[in-house]
């Protein structure tokens, strides 16, 4: 069995791994016509995307790329203020509510609101890209903060806009 300090060391490593053999796995399997692309997204009307994590980095990068492809993107973030400055970075995205996937309440607060926006089954695309590392304590749910944050939160998020 892992202690603690050890599963703490190892987490990065595993996460680490995962980015890259769900990476390597899209690029090596995915067929490219499935892929979107401008022709294919603009002329098939409005659609919608979250992209968690999206106020910075590769999430901001890919809510870029969606809008471009016709996408409305929602900016997924902890930080209001931080989701409508990446707001005004990209156009055709908007920031409803903030989203923390270290708390359960926020996640079931975020999916009421883009519910109530945007009706049930609008959602045509899901990026679960937040995450953290760190072992700063556990979450407001007395879970482990990191495991919640990438693991709990984005199942739960997902489950929650099925």
């Amino acid at each position: 069995m892992l202690s603690a300090s050890t599963f703490t060391a190892l987490m990065p490593l595993s996460l680490l791994y995962t980015l890259l053999a769900n990476t390597m796995n899209i690029f090596t399997r995915l067929e490219p016509s499935l892929l979107p692309t401008p022709s294919t997204t603009k002329s098939a009307g409005p659609k919608l995307a979250i992209v968690t994590g999206s106020n910075t980095g590769i999430g901001l990068e890919t809510a870029k790329k969606l809008c471009t492809y016709g996408y409305t993107v929602i900016i997924a973030c902890r930080s209001e203020a931080k989701g409508r400055d990446a707001v005004a970075l990209i156009e055709g995205s908007e920031f409803v509510a903030p989203l923390d996937l270290s708390s359960f309440s926020s996640v079931r607060a975020f999916t009421k609101a883009v519910t109530a926006q945007y009706g049930e089954n609008s959602l045509h695309l899901l990026v679960n890209n937040a995450g953290i590392n760190t072992n700063d304590g556990p979450s407001s749910d007395g879970l482990d903060l990191c495991f919640q944050t990438n693991f709990l939160g984005h199942f739960y998020l997902t489950n929650l806009l099925l």
